[in-house]
């Protein structure tokens, strides 16, 4: 079994759609772990779209990550709603991320997620569920970002 950490987000109804994904993912996985929701602005080319609200759960399981990736997450993502042609950083129902596949570098898959170090979405809600998690091919924790996080986000109970 590997343990996998998989970043949810929304920020179309969020308050709807997470807990169905969450749902819908305890139905499919062995879910050992589930972060509270934070709410953040949209970055990047999704600036100037309504807040996301993100969290994290930890699962272990015998798929490959791809199987994880493109059978589980990106079945949810369709059933819930995510149109197979909107542009990539479009407002969204629902977001699956494979941040994390045991210790395993997937580049391929993105996997780790690349930006993990500078995405406080990301490293917020997975620091809280792992606190001590060091990322393969990197030395030391996460724990030092939090440093860089200006400001605290506003945490949703959603689940």
């Amino acid at each position: 079994m590997t343990v996998a950490y998989i970043g949810i987000g929304s920020n179309i109804e969020p308050e709807k759609h997470i807990p169905m994904a969450v749902e819908r993912l305890k139905q499919l996985l062995d879910i050992t772990a589930i972060s509270s929701f934070y709410k953040f602005p949209a970055m990047g080319t999704a600036q100037g779209q309504a807040d996301f609200i993100n969290g994290m759960v930890e699962v272990k399981t015998s798929l490959t990550a791809e199987q994880l990736k493109f059978s589980v997450l990106r079945e949810i993502e369709y059933e819930l709603g995510r149109n197979k042609d909107m542009p990539k950083h479009s407002a969204r129902k629902m977001d699956l991320d494979l941040i994390l596949f045991g210790d395993e570098v997937i580049p391929d898959l993105n996997v780790p997620e690349a930006e993990i170090k500078t995405r406080p979405y990301v490293y917020m809600p997975l620091l809280e569920i792992t606190p001590q998690i060091i990322l393969p091919n990197e030395d030391g924790t996460l724990e030092e970002c939090l440093n860089d996080t200006t400001g605290k986000p506003e945490v949703f109970e959603l689940i």
